[in-house]
């Protein structure tokens, strides 16, 4: 029975170490005090207000889809409009209210797309370099609400989450 076991447990180690995330958020959580909420100082008017960064573990090839998904009681998109991303400026693209800063990095983003009553934003890799493992990029978000704990979630058309 022992060795059946712990044959079963190394199985189970072994599958752990094969599932792959695409990225994993990596910024120091954004807090808000109860004071701050009670004023009212929940609207994100900036994008300084509301940032984020990821470090992508996977190869993004051009066309991938990169998913947030945020809690829909924490995070109120509803004022929030993506659309076209410009062109890099200093490794910044901007996509309306959305900004994506890839620093040095030579990857590019396009197509932000925000849907408020699913609690998302999708925006895709554009063509040109893939975004390789290791690479990070930061995401700010300007005129949404907040109005609780916020959960955001990554996922790509990689199969990772």
């Amino acid at each position: 029975m022992k060795k059946v076991f712990n044959a079963s447990l190394v199985a189970a180690s072994i599958a752990l170490a094969f599932t792959a995330n695409a990225a994993e958020i990596i910024s120091t959580p954004l807090k808000l005090s109860s004071e701050g909420i009670q004023a009212g100082e929940t609207l994100v008017t900036t994008f300084a207000n509301f940032k984020f960064d990821v470090k992508v573990d996977e190869t993004h090839p051009s066309g991938s889809e990169v998913v947030l998904t945020f809690t829909k009681a924490g995070l109120d998109l509803t004022g929030v409009t993506g659309g076209a991303c410009s062109v890099p400026a200093a490794g910044v693209q901007t996509c309306t209210d959305i900004q994506l800063n890839v620093g040095n990095g030579n990857f590019t983003f396009d197509n932000a797309v925000v849907d408020a009553a699913a609690g998302t934003v999708k925006f895709s890799v554009q063509l040109g370099n893939a975004i390789t493992p290791a690479s990070a990029f930061r995401v700010a978000i300007q005129n949404a609400s907040l109005e609780g704990e916020v959960t955001a979630t990554y996922a790509s058309n990689l199969g990772g989450t």
